[in-house]
């Protein structure tokens, strides 16, 4: 069984479907994980293989499902079943395949034991969605996704979305905020942002005292270059620590 020692932490959004006021709902991502992660996350069980060899037996399954499927396979692990499909309209008599008006894919559906662990989740309201910046992971220079700890002077890349530093407000630019000190806000100097864009921010680590922290992007971009008046805030929900 799946250790389940976060919570799902889900967003609302105005319904704009209804005549009524009401709300709908998404989940907060904490990150999203590659084969990598998770050939870590398994070396973190002991399970006695080698990072090299679980990672490339990971690689070596993606492949062969996804092969299996192209050659009209359906593929069942302990996580999703998937099964190749095509959508478009046929009509009659001309009933042929033509790539401009059908699409051929795949449906996937979770398997038994990610329902069943999906019941059993918690789950925290967070709050309104985000509508400016997101952050999807953090990576350090050898793109390997940042999991635990960070060392002041190390250069991280930040990928999301509307994520680029923009706007004159006191609060924009790119924070460490300690756990225990929720208040509080180390920012990033100007100079240590090498590069800024709406998908990928490239940063030094500032010199942070040892201790916790979240990191939080903070911006009046939003899509199209338009500046708000107002600057909105992404917080990453891992922790991330300095060791002293």
């Amino acid at each position: 069984m799946t250790n389940l020692w976060h919570p799902l932490h889900i967003e609302y959004f105005e319904n704009h479907l209804t005549d009524k006021p009401s709300y709908k709902a998404r989940v907060r991502l904490r990150a999203t994980l590659t084969n990598e992660d998770i050939a870590r996350r398994m070396m973190e069980q002991r399970i006695g293989y080698p990072y090299e060899v679980i990672l490339q037996i990971l690689n070596l399954s993606d492949k062969e499902k996804i092969e299996a499927l192209a050659n009209g396979y359906a593929v069942t692990d302990g996580a999703y079943h998937a099964s190749p499909s095509v959508t478009g309209r046929f009509d009659i008599p001309k009933l042929t395949f033509d790539a401009r008006e059908h699409t051929v894919g795949a449906v996937v559906k979770p398997s038994p034991e990610l329902r069943k662990t999906m019941k059993i989740c918690k789950v925290k309201v967070a709050g309104r969605a985000a509508v400016g910046p997101i952050i999807h992971t953090l990576k350090d220079v050898a793109a390997k996704i940042v999991r635990g700890s960070i060392t002041p002077g190390q250069i991280l890349w930040i990928h999301g979305q509307r994520l680029k530093i923009a706007g004159d407000d006191p609060a924009v630019g790119i924070h460490f905020v300690p756990v225990d000190a929720p208040k509080e806000r180390i920012s990033t100097d100007e100079g240590l942002v090498a590069v800024n864009t709406p998908k990928k921010l490239l940063l030094q680590v500032p010199d942070l005292p040892a201790g916790k922290y979240f990191v939080e992007v903070t911006t009046q971009y939003t899509n199209g270059g338009t500046l708000v008046k107002k600057p909105r805030t992404y917080r990453l929900l891992d922790q991330l620590s300095i060791d002293g």
